[in-house]
């Protein structure tokens, strides 16, 4: 059974970072898919009712391996959008589409976030029917492990390919009736036999499975002025753990435009680290334990310097590790902002006659209302020399203090014995930060017995 610590505080717990969960047909609220007027969009090939509506799926220039067919295979992007009865879908090639009997554009919404290699946990398809330059169908399957499809809408009301333009839409009424989720796109361009497509342009949920615990690109600033943008994910393993061995063999960050790119070798960092999480019903600060009364975990991570500046858009990740699985998901960019920088030498802190640490510390000016933002203060343990871990925690960006019980501090002098305190802040879609230095502080012991304070 897990213990539960409960500290009465005005505190505010809010964990942000690209890909949080599931709703309506699957990942939307990990990637929103733009709402149209009900028949605002009509299946006629023409892409004027388009217009306004964000790539989804951006996929690179030059990867179709149909030789002597590539300038016709090659997927640029897909783009999705829905009204209240339709999910609408459409594909935009690099130099038009090659379209004969055995070669001609799919597009897949698995609910298994493996796709039709995975597990078969049913989806949605829409594929060419009949006559490859009239129209095409939309098919389901309901899980069966031999991957058999079935025809449920058929007409060129429901998609249609010519040279230049491919677009289509599937009833959303399918995804209840069958009750599927969306947690892996796919734009998929058929070669025949042997099945292997062309090109394929993949989308998969962050939060599918065994995949990424965490996976952003963020712009940050430091104290010092020097300002890096980074790449930083773990990964889990089957049973939603961090996997903590370094097991990484290659990373591909494809960038909005569908270039890749270029990134600093990676750094992985095995730790120990807790997150107190602040209980806003109750008004509550909690430190969860596990069966064993540990309030520090086992965690590993990777973090890399994306080289140029991050551009507005989607961010695909592959990372392949050294077994020859990938991992894969998108993160959006949108755009950079203008965060404070708390100094380090506005650092306060003391402990109470109790043992309870108190740290305070000042904002260099007040944060733009209209962003949305999390102050994240960060203690760094230390043993001896070497890194072990660190106590992160959440809480409202204008909040200029923290208060940690003497029986927690008690346990972060178990994991090492020196520390070192900064203090991060963050906009909640994790595409921004700032951080000051890192300030290392000893203990001494001051006035009455057992009462102690951080040098400054």
């Amino acid at each position: 059974m897990k213990r539960t610590l409960i500290i009465l505080s005005t505190l505010l717990i809010i964990f942000c970072f690209c890909g949080s969960g599931y709703a309506d047909i699957g990942f939307e609220s990990e990637k929103p898919i733009p709402a149209v007027d009900n028949e605002a969009i009509i299946i006629d090939g023409d892409f004027e009712d388009w217009e306004g509506i964000p790539v989804f799926l951006m996929d690179p220039r030059d990867d179709s391996t149909c030789a002597g067919d590539k300038d016709k295979t090659d997927i640029k992007a897909i783009y999705l959008a829905k009204d209240g009865t339709y999910l609408y879908w459409r594909m935009e090639m690099y130099n038009g589409f090659l379209l004969d009997e055995s070669k001609f554009p799919m597009i897949h919404f698995y609910d298994d976030f493996n796709g039709q290699n995975g597990l078969p946990d049913g989806g949605v398809t829409w594929q060419m029917w009949d006559d490859p330059e009239s129209y095409g169908a939309v098919l389901v399957n309901e899980g069966d492990p031999d991957w058999t499809w079935f025809p449920k809408y058929v007409g060129v009301e429901y998609g249609i390919v010519s040279q230049m333009s491919a677009e289509g839409k599937i009833p959303l009424s399918l995804f209840d009736e069958y009750e599927l989720e969306i947690n892996r796109v796919e734009g998929y361009y058929y070669a025949g036999e042997p099945n292997v497509p062309c090109d394929t342009a993949v989308w998969i949920s962050s939060f599918a499975g065994n995949n990424f615990g965490y996976y952003f690109v963020r712009h940050f600033t430091h104290e010092d002025g020097s300002e890096t943008d980074q790449l930083a994910f773990n990964l889990l393993d089957e049973t939603g753990a961090p996997i903590l061995e370094d097991i990484v063999n290659y990373v591909q960050l494809i960038g909005p435009d569908g270039v890749e790119v270029s990134v600093s070798d990676l750094e992985f960092f095995k730790r120990r680290i807790a997150f107190p999480q602040y209980e806003c019903g109750s008004s509550q600060w909690i430190y969860q334990y596990d069966q064993n009364g540990e309030l520090f975990q086992d965690w590993a991570d990777y973090y890399a310097t994306i080289q140029g500046p991050l551009e507005p858009g989607d961010y695909h990740l592959i990372v392949t590790d050294i077994f020859g699985k990938q991992y894969e998901g998108i993160c959006t960019f949108n755009g950079q902002e203008n965060l404070p920088v708390v100094s380090s030498s506005s650092f306060k802190h003391e402990f109470d006659n109790n043992g309870n640490l108190i740290w305070k510390w000042e904002l260099p000016n007040p944060i733009d209302s209209s962003l949305q933002t999390n102050g994240h203060p960060l203690i760094d343990i230390y043993k001896h020399r070497e890194y072990v871990g660190s106590l992160w925690i959440t809480e409202p960006s204008h909040i200029e203090s923290l208060f940690i019980p003497s029986d927690v501090f008690e346990m972060m002098k178990e994991e090492g014995n020196k520390f070192e305190l900064s203090i991060q802040l963050w906009t909640t879609d994790s595409n921004n930060a700032t951080s000051s230095k890192p300030k290392k502080l000893k203990l001494k012991k001051r006035g009455k017995k057992g009462h102690k304070t951080f040098k400054k």
